[in-house]
């Protein structure tokens, strides 16, 4: 086993640590190291034993590569999945809410405010939970609970921003619940929020951009064109009439996606699984995880390309790939894949 500890050091040391990372490699030594005992008891010599199971690992540093790992002496990439700056400085504006945790408010109660001409909502927080829904009338009307002296809503040239404001002087903080009532004309939604949920039933949106380090995100019967999820800890549980393009990346979670019609789907998760149905067309779908389970389900009968791969899981497919349809590709490290 000398050869596959070096190679897996060598290999792992060239990227930046982190817990999924050693996650990772444990569970590829384990698996290495079953191997080994197998052909040991088969006959094999060690060394002989040692080639087999090296022959079997392929090439970890692409695989790394592919699962998003970041080498030690690069950059890591700004998310940007749709070609636009709304995320940016996101991180540093958890920091300053993570700064501001210990915090308490004096007024405790209900606020409702009404606008009009409003087509775009951001709204920052540590802990919100967010419901939207539709709106009765032609007017966006919005209802927050809970520390009123912490809330600030402003609205400008068509955009309203809601935020949790902190104060360092305060010892605890009670968290907020925000209610949203949407008119039809209103197109997008930027939340980002350190610890709480979304969600949305019934709207139609052109954009949907939810950030949390711990929350999930919940969308009932709703149509979204561009819709872009990343959480650290948080499933995502998606029934959507129509999405043209949608990227989630959870670190631990899992999704659950069903369409009646989609462009492009890309999600990927670090610990989680990946269940989609897809009741009518689509363009491609990318589904990756590193330990989890993908099953897709493909309801319409049109060609697809499949590309599926799995490094110690099963791959079960009753689908046939046929070149030039549509693309699906699925990676997993440890995971089994369904396909149907």
């Amino acid at each position: 086993m000398e050869r596959i500890n070096e190679y897996l050091d060598q290999c792992f040391n060239a990227y930046v640590r982190n817990e999924e990372l050693d996650n990772l490699k444990e569970e590829i030594l384990a698996n290495a190291t079953e191997h080994f005992a197998d052909c040991i008891n088969h006959g094999e010599s060690k060394e002989e034993a040692e080639a087999t199971v090296m022959d079997s690992l392929g090439d970890i540093p692409s695989l790394l590569t592919e699962i998003g790992a970041v080498k030690k002496d690069e950059e890591p990439a700004q998310f940007d999945p749709f070609g636009t700056d709304m995320f940016q400085g996101f991180s540093g504006s958890l920091n300053n809410m993570f700064n501001s945790l210990f915090q308490t408010s004096s007024k405790n109660g209900t606020r409702a405010e009404t606008y009009n001409d409003i087509v775009s909502v951001n709204i920052q927080g540590f802990s919100v939970d967010i419901h939207v829904k539709p709106s009765t009338d032609d007017l966006l009307h919005v209802e927050a609970e809970g520390n009123l002296d912490q809330i600030s809503m402003k609205a400008e040239r068509g955009l309203l921003k809601i935020v949790e404001e902190a104060s360092a002087k305060k010892l605890f903080h009670n968290g907020m619940d925000l209610t949203l009532e949407l008119p039809v004309h209103l197109q997008a939604i930027d939340v980002q929020v350190v610890s709480g949920d979304l969600d949305l039933e019934d709207v139609s949106l052109e954009s949907l951009r939810f950030q949390s380090t711990s929350g999930d995100l919940s969308i009932k019967n709703a149509a979204v064109n561009d819709l872009a999820i990343r959480t650290a800890s948080g499933d995502a549980d998606l029934n959507l009439i129509s999405v043209n393009r949608l990227y989630a990346e959870l670190a631990s979670g899992d999704v659950d996606l069903v369409c009646e019609k989609a462009g492009s789907v890309a999600c990927s998760c670090q610990s989680g699984d990946i269940n989609g149905v897809f009741k009518s067309s689509f363009d491609s779908i990318g589904f990756k995880t590193v330990s989890g389970d993908v099953a897709l389900k493909m309801k319409a009968k049109e060609p697809v390309q499949t590309d599926l791969n799995t490094v110690f899981g099963t791959i079960d497919s009753r689908t046939a790939s046929t070149e030039g349809g549509k693309e699906v590709i699925i990676r997993t490290v440890s995971g089994d894949i369904s396909v149907r």
